[in-house]
């Protein structure tokens, strides 16, 4: 069966991230095999394909005589243990604990191994031991685990968790100085950080009361019959049955430092300020020096699809006229057209594939497949 699928470039950076000139430009990867002839998982892949997060199952951790992994209906692994694995060139990889984040470029990541946060700049090939990281809460079945780590959009700023006794510290990073100051987040049980997208503004979710009146202050888990995010396989079904915990709030400050904000009728940051909604449904936009400007009156009723943060411009739609705005086609680049489906497509016009087909001759496709796989030219120009 022939798989089409269209490559875009995003008009407002939804996707034009991924379609920008990458600098300084890293060569393509050698050619080559990554991975082992062992069950293989894709995880993830840089926008232009310079390494493959990818887990596998290499031991026979189950002592049945045989490497084999299967999945659950829910992603669920079974048979042999697998674990991940990051691939900056062809062969085995480098065994992580996990990738947490990197930036827009895929030119570093912040990965978690040997009990340590690292800072890998995959271009120089230089690793940085950020701070001790614990394990304790890292296996959760949320389909997305609390954000711990996270870049600013021009990779400049990096805004991290680490441990420091059994205190959680976030630490926002300069990555090229390698700068770093602790940030305070106020009082309560810090669960989740990261930095807001435009760069200006770091985001905290804390935990400050006892919501659930259990007598304890817990970071809200997500019930759900979904596999743990890690090493994750195809998911063709899943519960949710709400969260178990407390209700954490939102905070945010400036990444120049200032006061925490808070509030139930912020919208998201804009630029230097905030978009806020007032009790009657106005938006209003709140600057750096707490003055308010009425930007949508309440009788539009909008609902906020996008925001232009060096303008200070949101896009919004009005219930009122019972329409949305149109947020302009992204540039078709090229068709893609292959017997089999690839599992991920670089910026580069490569496709990923499967060299081989599963134990059982049919094709590999997310599911219990078999490595290694290779980069191979997928996008025919129009």
């Amino acid at each position: 069966m022939n798989t089409r699928a269209w490559v875009f470039c995003g008009a407002l950076g939804l996707l034009g991230t991924a379609c920008a000139t990458v600098s300084p430009v890293r060569p393509l990867a050698p050619d080559g095999d990554y991975g082992t002839r062992a069950p293989f998982i894709f995880q993830a892949a840089a926008p232009d394909g310079r390494w493959i997060l990818a887990c596998q199952a290499r031991e026979d951790t189950d002592q049945d005589g045989k490497v084999e992994v299967r999945f659950d209906p829910h992603g669920g692994l079974m048979g042999d243990t697998a674990r991940p694995y990051l691939f900056l060139e062809p062969g085995e990889g480098l065994a992580v604990d996990d990738v947490l984040t990197w930036d827009t470029e895929g030119r570093r990541l912040a990965l978690l191994r040997d009990g340590a946060i690292h800072l890998l700049d995959t271009t120089t090939n230089e690793e940085t031991r950020l701070g001790d990281w614990s394990l304790a809460d890292d296996e959760t079945k949320a389909p997305r685990p609390p954000m711990r780590a996270s870049f600013s959009r021009d990779g400049q700023r990096l805004l991290y968790l680490r441990r420091e006794g059994t205190r959680t510290v976030p630490v926002l990073r300069d990555v090229t100085s390698g700068k770093e100051r602790r940030v305070d987040t106020g009082p309560g049980l810090l669960g989740q950080a990261f930095l807001h997208p435009d760069g200006h503004w770091m985001v905290f979710d804390v935990v400050v009361k006892d919501t659930d009146q259990d007598g304890v202050l817990r970071w809200p888990q997500e019930q759900t019959t979904l596999a743990p995010a890690r090493c994750r396989g195809r998911v063709l079904s899943s519960s949710y049955m709400g969260f178990r915990g407390d209700q954490p709030v939102r905070r945010f400050q400036r990444i120049t430092g200032g006061p925490l904000i808070e509030g139930e009728d912020i919208l998201q940051p804009l630029g230097e300020g905030l978009l806020r909604r007032a009790p009657d449904g106005t938006l209003f936009f709140e600057d750096e020096d707490g003055d308010r400007t009425t930007w949508v009156p309440a009788s539009c009723k909008a609902h906020v699809l996008a925001g232009d943060a060096p303008r200070e411009q949101p896009v919004v739609g009005c219930d009122a006229r019972n329409e949305l705005a149109d947020l302009r086609a992204g540039q078709v680049l090229g068709l893609v057209t292959d017997e089999d489906e690839p599992e991920t497509i670089d910026t580069r016009g490569r496709a990923l594939h499967f060299l081989q087909p599963r134990p059982d001759g049919t094709p590999g496709r997310r599911s219990a497949s078999w490595g290694p796989v290779r980069w191979r030219p997928a996008v025919q120009p129009q």
